[in-house]
C-alpha cells in the first residue's frame, strides 16, 4: 500500500510540521533524525525533559518523539507535564521505548502518550506512524483554522445584523427619551416627575448599549469621557438588590474619594452588569456578590493576578462572587467571543468577550481569580482621571428656546415627529413636519422664505435623506439643515459639506435637539467655516 508523504501536508499555506525528537542518549537523536531525514518535515531534538517542556512551549510542535528511560525527569512524567499545559495538551506524542511489558504501556497511556515506537527502530513503521500523527494533527488544525474563520463570520454577521437594526431601535428610543423629558418639565407631582426621569435614564442607557454593540461590531472610534465608578457601581448594587434572588447578599467596598476614570458612563455601566449578570449566574444556589473600588498607585510593577501595570494612578475595581468558579480548562477561553458554557437561549458568549475589549481599548488590564468551588474574582484597571472633576459635577448647560423660528422637521417615524413637534413647540418654535423627502421638498418649496432650518433624517422610505438635502441645497443653497440619524458612521458620509449643516445622533432628547439648533442656527458664520468636515453635535 501506498503511503502519504508528510510533504502533502504542506498545502493550505500551513508552515512546515515541526517534530520534537526527545532522548538522552545522542545516537538514538542521530538515527531518529537520520530515519526521518526524508520527510518534509522540520526536526528539533533536545536532551532531557526540562528542556524538552520548554522547546515544546516554544515550538508548539506537531508531533512529539519522547524516549521513556531518561535520567531526573522521564518520558511519563514529561508526558503527564505536556498534556496538563493548555496550549500542548492536544500535541501528539509517541513512545519511544525498549520495554514492552502490558504495564509500562498501561503507565503510557495514562500518561497521555498515542502510540508506542519499540526500540530497536524499524525505519518504515516510524516513518509510517509519523506521517500518520502528522497528517492527523494537521487536519486538527485545519479544522480549527475553520472554526476561526466560521467564529469571524459569526462577527462579522453581528455587525451587519446590529447596523441594520440599530436604526430602528434608536428610532424607537427617541419618542422615549423626548416624552420623558417632557413630562419631567409638565408633571407637578415630585414623585411622578421620578418615575419620568426613570424613563429618560433607562431610554439613555439603552440608547448606549445600542452605541457600543455598534462600536464592539465595527470598531468604530470611541469618544472621549469620564465616569464616576462610585456612582456607578451604587446604582449596579441598587440594581442586583432589587432584581436578583433574596438569596444573593449584595455588598460594596468603597472610598469616599475614588478617582475618575476615562469611560462614558454607558460603557462603565455596562462592564461592571455583565460581570455582575455573570457573578449571579454562577450562585444558583445563593451566595455573597461583591463591589469594590481604590485608587491604585502603580510603581511599574504587577498588579492583581498578575496583571501587567505601566507606572502610574489606576482606579482597581472589582467584582467578586462566593459562587461555581471556573475550571482551568475553561478560564483560558472565557475572553473568546461566543464562548460560552451557558445553555442554548442563556448567553451568547459576547459579555466577556465585551468587557475585555472595552477595558483594552481605554488602556486597561483586566485579571481573574478563581477557585472551582470557592468563587470568582474580577479585577479592572483603569487609568486614572485626576481633575476637578472629582469635586465638582458638571451639569450640561440648559436647552435654549427659540424665538418663534419656523422649522421644518422631517423624519418617516410618527412618534417621533410628533413628540418632537410637541417639544419644540413648548420651547418657543413653528414646526411643519413632513413623513419623506417629497413631501419635505413640496412643503420647503410653499414655505422657502420663513423655514430657518431643517431638521433631517437620513434614512427614510420613497426619497432618503441624502437626496433630499441636495434637492433642498438646489432649491436654496444657504438653507440651514441639521441632520439626525441612528446608523452607525452617518457623519462620515458627508464630508463634503459644512456651513450650515449640523448633525445629532439617534436617539436624541428635548435638550439635544435644542441645543443643536440653537448652535445652527445662531452660530458664527467663522466658527461653521472654520470646520473642514460636517459639524457634530453633542448626544
Amino acid at each position: 500500500m501506498k503511503l502519504t508523504s508528510a510533504a502533502s501536508l504542506t498545502n493550505h499555506n500551513l508552515p512546515l510540521p515541526v517534530v520534537l525528537l526527545v532522548d538522552d542518549d545522542r545516537a538514538n537523536l542521530e538515527t531518529l533524525t537520520q530515519l526521518l531525514a526524508g520527510e518534509s518535515c522540520r526536526i528539533e531534538t533536545v536532551t532531557n525533559g526540562p528542556d524538552a517542556l520548554a522547546r515544546a512551549a516554544e515550538l508548539n510542535p506537531d508531533v512529539v518523539l519522547l524516549d521513556v528511560m531518561m535520567p531526573g525527569m522521564d518520558g511519563f512524567r514529561v508526558c503527564e507535564r505536556l498534556r496538563a499545559t493548555p496550549a500542548l495538551a492536544e500535541v501528539p506524542i509517541v513512545l519511544v521505548t525498549a520495554l514492552d511489558d502490558r504495564e509500562s504501556r498501561l503507565r503510557g497511556i495514562e500518561a497521555g502518550a498515542d502510540d508506542f515506537i519499540s526500540k530497536p527502530f524499524d525505519g518504515t513503521e516510524l516513518r509510517a506512524r509519523v506521517r500518520a500523527l502528522l497528517r492527523l494533527n494537521r487536519y486538527r488544525q485545519l479544522l480549527e483554522t475553520r472554526e476561526h474563520l466560521l467564529r469571524a463570520q459569526r462577527l462579522e454577521s453581528i455587525g451587519l445584523l446590529a447596523g441594520g437594526i440599530a436604526h430602528d431601535l434608536n428610532n424607537i428610543l427617541a419618542p422615549v427619551l423626548i416624552s420623558s423629558q417632557l413630562l419631567e418639565q409638565r408633571l407637578a407631582d415630585e414623585f411622578d416627575r421620578q418615575l419620568a426621569g426613570n424613563i429618560r435614564v433607562s431610554a439613555e442607557r439603552g440608547a448606549g448599549v445600542v452605541r457600543q454593540v455598534l462600536n464592539f461590531a465595527r470598531g468604530l472610534d470611541r469618544q472621549p469621557a469620564e465616569s464616576q465608578p462610585r456612582q456607578i457601581i451604587r446604582e449596579i448594587s441598587s440594581f442586583a438588590q432589587d432584581t436578583f434572588p433574596r438569596s444573593i447578599e449584595v455588598r460594596h467596598d468603597l472610598l469616599r474619594d475614588v478617582w475618575r476614570v476615562p469611560l462614558e458612563p454607558t460603557l462603565l455601566y455596562q462592564v461592571l452588569l455583565n460581570l455582575c449578570v455573570n457573578a449571579r449566574d454562577a450562585m444558583p444556589d445563593g451566595g455573597t456578590l461583591k463591589f469594590a473600588a481604590v485608587n491604585v498607585v502603580s510603581q511599574g510593577r504587577l498588579g492583581q493576578s498578575g496583571a501587567p501595570l505601566s507606572a502610574g494612578e489606576y482606579v482597581l475595581l472589582s467584582v467578586g462572587d462566593t459562587g461555581t468558579g471556573i475550571p482551568p480548562e475553561i478560564l483560558a477561553r472565557i475572553w473568546e467571543p461566543l464562548f460560552t458554557t451557558k445553555a442554548p437561549g442563556k448567553g451568547t458568549g459576547l459579555g466577556l468577550a465585551t468587557v475585555a475589549r472595552i477595558v483594552r481599548e481605554h488602556d486597561g488590564h483586566i485579571a481573574v481569580d478563581s477557585v472551582v468551588g470557592k468563587g470568582t474574582t474580577f479585577h479592572i484597571y483603569l487609568p486614572a482621571v485626576r481633575s476637578k472633576a472629582d469635586a465638582m459635577l458638571l451639569l450640561p448647560p440648559p436647552p435654549i428656546p427659540g424665538r418663534g423660528e419656523l422649522l421644518l422637521f422631517v423624519d418617516d417615524e410618527a412618534t417621533i415627529r410628533e413628540v418632537a413637534r410637541v417639544g419644540l413647540e413648548s420651547n418657543g418654535y413653528r414646526v411643519l413636519t413632513a413623513a419623506d423627502g417629497i413631501e419635505a421638498i413640496l412643503l420647503f418649496g410653499q414655505h422657502r422664505d420663513e423655514i430657518a432650518a431643517v431638521v433631517l433624517d437620513l434614512r427614510m422610505p420613497h426619497r432618503d435623506g441624502r437626496s433630499t438635502l441636495h434637492a433642498l441645497r438646489q432649491a436654496d443653497a444657504r438653507v440651514k439643515v441639521l441632520v439626525t440619524s441612528g446608523e452607525a458612521g452617518a457623519r462620515s458620509a458627508f464630508p463634503e459639506f459644512s456651513e450650515g449643516l449640523r448633525f445629532l445622533s439617534k436617539p436624541y432628547d428635548s435638550a439635544q435637539l435644542l441645543c443643536c439648533l440653537h448652535a445652527l442656527l445662531h452660530g458664527s458664520n467663522a466658527e461653521e467655516k472654520s470646520t473642514p468636515d460636517l459639524i457634530a453635535c453633542a448626544a
